[in-house]
């Protein structure tokens, strides 16, 4: 963040506690309407969003990774042009599939995929699957 600013690059961070300067939002604490209208309300005038929610292991495995798809429609509510999202590799998905653990991982992550694809089509998102 210090590096993109230190460049001239306008940059709004968040965390889930607001330390070193970012802005506090806790995914866990807000139904997905509300984290759409905060994101919107936070990326007002910015010209992209990148996304690095998530959770894995945790009993909001769900609500933490579905977050990212409801920051995708605020986002684009905002006038965003422009969405990054740290996703998960197609291998992973194929992996996980039938194993417990992983199930709500999974479709949260699904979720947001899949929002951030009919909010934001054709090149105006970028999926990285790690």
């Amino acid at each position: 963040m210090n590096d993109l600013k230190a460049q001239g690059v306008e940059v709004l961070s968040t965390s889930t506690n607001g330390r070193d300067g970012t802005i506090a939002f806790d995914a866990t604490k807000q139904d997905g309407i509300a984290i759409a209208k905060e994101i919107e309300s936070l990326s007002k005038g910015c010209t992209a969003v990148i996304s690095c929610i998530g959770s894995i292991g945790t009993p909001n495995d769900d609500a933490i990774n579905a977050a990212t798809g409801w920051a995708a429609k605020g986002a684009k509510a905002a006038g965003v042009k422009r969405f990054v999202y740290i996703s998960v590799a197609p291998e992973v998905k194929e992996f996980a599939e039938g194993i417990d653990f992983l199930k709500d991982y999974m479709k949260g992550k699904t979720f947001s995929q899949d929002s951030i694809e009919s909010n934001f089509p054709g090149g105006s998102h970028v999926l990285i699957e790690p």
